[in-house]
């Protein structure tokens, strides 16, 4: 597991010391000589970013800088906790401009048209329809109606407009509609209350490599679980569920996606890595020891798994000693 750990910090050293092929002029409006982060997904992870380059805007908010990309990706640039997402691919070339925080930025030249279609439709950014239903008191079928057509409205605008050629692009924006699609009904049912409970929502699942969009496998595990693992703080205490809705969260996902080996593998390990910060427990030592029943499955099942060092880290990240109660002076 160390030199697993050592070998992705040699490749990001690798990194950084190979020649940048992306080069990104912004403007962050009302930003003046403010810190700025450059940030991508790990390959081996699935929640972790890596920051790629970082520095400071000028006296008027603006900034340039080169960066290196091997693949196509999300590339996530914050500026004092605002965060602007953007989809790059090697020799691209980024200028963008934020008018302020409640506007989406603007993008100029060659992947103007594409980052103007990803916001207008809500792939990126906040979508307002994911957290609030368009129609409230409407039928799931007629409410279903609504959402497919807006998503077959955004995919005629996607090949009306923007390149199509490009198989990472193409795959990424279709398995976003299908996740969005998605999530936006869940939202619908949820507004409905306790009439939600008994509805079971049509899903369409894609090929492995849709799982490139964090909002088709977000939909992916919503399908497949529902909210039975919904759980967090609980009027100030700390819900710690039985054990064994996690081996059944495991063994749906898993027979679910029998047919789908890498997507399969990565809603497990994000399954993992998620009982670990969830299951804790406190040891006679005082140590909080981590529910560690899944990983030793996900390790039996996935024993190369490119994601066993990020959910080893997570359980030596929360094993924390904790401080004995002092018992109070007479």
């Amino acid at each position: 597991m160390k030199m697993r750990f050592l070998c992705t910090l040699l490749l990001g050293a690798m990194q950084c010391l190979a020649q940048p092929n992306v080069h990104i002029r912004g403007h962050f409006e009302g930003f003046p000589s403010s810190s700025y982060q450059i940030s991508i997904k790990l390959s081996n992870s699935f929640y972790s970013s890596s920051s790629i380059a970082k520095g400071y805007t000028d006296s008027h908010g603006n900034f340039e800088t080169d960066i290196r990309l091997e693949t196509p990706q999300k590339v996530s640039i914050d500026c004092l906790g605002y965060r602007v997402d953007f989809i790059l691919s090697p020799n691209d070339t980024l200028v963008f401009c934020n008018p302020s925080r409640t506007q989406s930025p603007q993008v100029q030249g060659r992947t103007a048209a594409l980052h103007q279609f990803l916001y207008e439709s809500m792939l990126l950014g906040k979508d307002s329809l994911a957290e609030k239903p368009l129609v409230r008191h409407m039928s799931l079928d007629n409410y279903s109606t609504i959402i497919n057509d807006l998503a077959d409205q955004y995919w005629d605008r996607f090949q009306r407009t923007c390149d199509t050629t490009h198989s990472f692009m193409k795959t990424y924006v279709m398995a976003s509609i299908e996740g969005q699609k998605f999530i936006r009904k869940q939202a619908h049912l949820r507004s409905q209350g306790e009439l939600y409970i008994n509805e079971k929502l049509p899903f369409k699942l894609l090929s492995d490599d849709a799982r490139i969009s964090d909002s088709y496998i977000s939909s992916v595990q919503q399908h497949f679980l529902g909210t039975s693992l919904d759980m967090g703080i609980v009027r100030g205490a700390f819900v710690i569920p039985d054990s064994t809705q996690w081996e059944k969260a495991y063994n749906t996902l898993s027979e679910g996606l029998q047919h789908l080996p890498q997507t399969r593998e990565l809603t497990l390990a994000q399954l993992t890595h998620r009982s670990l910060f969830t299951r804790g427990r406190i040891g006679s030592n005082g140590r909080i020891k981590n529910f560690q029943g899944l990983f030793e499955r996900f390790q039996r099942d996935f024993p190369n798994s490119p994601y066993l060092g990020a959910i080893n880290e997570a359980i030596i990240s929360t094993d924390i000693r904790l401080k004995p109660i002092e018992k109070p002076k007479n």
